[in-house]
């Protein structure tokens, strides 16, 4: 038998010399200002009055946020179709009047709209009841109509109570979709959806339309939601969906959109009634009971005018350092992650107050890399590791560090297999011929080998960490390394018994 030992990559070290960490103040000037400011930082709540409400806003940036309304019918007021929630900010070049649509809450019986976009619904008897479908919460600007809707909470659908026990709740407003929950009638109303109304769950009930829950026609039937696209009606009534006004949704405005690209939300989100967000008292909760709710927070506040009343200096300072692969840079202000940055020069800028004012420092930092060597080594029996002087009896993956002259970890993997010198490697065909390709790879890698018994693939990266643990059962098997970041990779295969195989890989993407 041959006893063989190998190395196929020897240590080497990157001698990088300490860099002196540097400070310079480059030129400043002199700007005369004064301190009188117009507009103002406050926020205005709006509770439902049945009626339109005004806001005149002026230039700047405001947050919306709105609640639908809660559907109504079921006995147990707290569980019926629970309106939902939307958020998002508005910049505004020049004063802009918005109109706020605060949502009703259905009412039990429900035969009549709640306002804005519940649907109507009927109840034969106090024994039977079925509920109107709940108002949506929307934002309107500069215009009444429907079609200046920026953002929208949809309200819940309307419920109802088989008998004197069996109760089906509306389902709830909100979200891209109105959501069903609970254990619905077969004959519920459909969720509003983001292009489309829901649908009528019986023949005489009505679909939603867009702003509107359905209404019934005749017979017993609960209301949609309003909404976005209103739910619609049938036993129990559908939710009407939410609706926040992006670059990404506008394509879902139907014909007749009277808002424009300057109008496009950032930060904005919608959530169904059965979610948890915000609440209107500040805490959260899961689903809107109740009326609708409508909050506008604003921070107007600029500068009036500038004058020679006071004197300030603004100042530009630049930090030259250098931190460690893997280290955090914590000093003047900023925090760097060293490990999410490869080699190189990052330049970041940090804002100083200085008499209440900016000035800037920019950071000029290096990232040094140290150093990552991989050593192969195939014995018989035990191997000694001259860098460490360990003895290892079993086959895997080990790792040494020690620093190198710049100050910063270097890291040597050993692979190590251990080896019956009865059986000897080369007698041992359960575990050869193995190919790795593409190498390096981008997407994925392919595996294949010619034995016929299954091997098991452990990928581990240059820090000895397991990434990735798998049986490999087919003779030609795809590995997806869509989650692994580019950088070297060391793939170990075993049979399971006595042989194990260490094939090192790139991920470059």
């Amino acid at each position: 038998m041959m006893k063989r030992i190998f190395v196929l990559v020897v240590l080497s070290l990157i001698m990088l010399g300490l860099k002196a960490q540097s400070i310079t103040t480059s030129y400043s000037y002199t700007w005369k200002y004064d301190t009188i400011y117009t507009g103002q930082i406050g926020q205005k709540d709006f509770s439902y009055t049945g009626s339109v409400q005004t806001f005149n806003a002026a230039a700047g940036t405001y947050t919306l946020e709105v609640w639908g309304a809660q559907g109504g019918g079921a006995r147990n007021s707290t569980n019926d179709g629970q309106g939902g929630y939307s958020t998002g900010k508005l910049n505004l070049s020049s004063q802009t009047t918005l109109y706020i649509y605060v949502g009703g809450s259905g009412d039990y019986g429900g035969l009549t709209n709640a306002f804005n976009g519940g649907g109507t619904g009927y109840a034969s008897s106090q024994s039977d009841p079925r509920g109107g479908g709940g108002g949506g919460t929307d934002v309107r600007i500069a215009s009444t109509s429907i079609y200046a809707r920026v953002i929208v909470a949809g309200g819940g659908g309307g419920s109802l109570t088989l008998g004197s026990f069996t109760a089906y709740y509306g389902g709830v407003g909100g979200g891209t979709s109105g959501v069903t929950i609970g254990n619905p009638e077969s004959r519920a109303g459909g969720p509003g959806t983001q292009t489309s109304g829901g649908a009528d769950g019986y023949s005489y009930s009505g679909p939603g339309t867009f702003g509107t829950g359905g209404n019934r026609s005749s017979g017993t039937i609960s209301g949609g939601g309003g909404g976005w696209y209103g739910g619609g009606s049938g036993n129990p009534g559908g939710g009407g969906s939410g609706y926040v006004y992006t670059s990404s949704t506008a394509s879902y405005y139907p014909a007749g959109c009277l808002l424009n690209s300057s109008y496009y939300l950032t930060s904005a989100a919608t959530y169904a009634g059965n979610t948890s967000f915000p609440s209107t008292t500040g805490s959260t909760e899961t689903g809107h009971n109740g009326h609708g709710y409508a909050r506008i927070s604003y921070n107007t506040k600029v500068i009036d005018h500038i004058d020679s009343s006071i004197s300030y200096t603004y100042v530009t300072t630049t930090i030259t350092d250098a931190v460690c692969k893997n280290g955090i840079y914590n000093k003047y202000g900023f925090s760097v992650d060293g490990s999410t940055l490869s080699s190189g020069v990052h330049t970041y800028t940090h804002f100083t107050q200085t008499n209440g004012k900016d000035s800037t420092t920019i950071l000029n930092l290096t990232i040094k890399p140290g150093a990552t060597d991989f050593i192969e080594v195939e014995a018989p029996n035990s191997y000694t590791w001259a860098i460490n002087g360990e003895t290892y009896t079993q086959s895997g993956i080990y790792e040494y560090s020690t620093v190198t002259a710049d100050g910063c970890d270097s890291t040597v993997i050993l692979a190590l297999t251990i080896y019956d010198p009865t059986i000897g490697i080369k007698e041992n065909s359960d575990i050869q011929n193995i190919s790795v390709t593409p190498n390096p790879a981008h997407n994925y890698f392919d595996i294949k080998y010619s034995n016929e018994n299954p091997l098991y693939l452990t990928i581990y990266n240059i820090y000895g960490q397991i990434c990735l643990s798998q049986k490999l059962i087919e003779k030609e098997t795809r590995i997806s390394v869509n989650s692994l970041q580019s950088g070297t990779y060391f793939l170990h295969l075993n049979n399971g018994k006595n042989y194990q195989k260490n094939i090192k890989i790139m991920i470059n993407k």
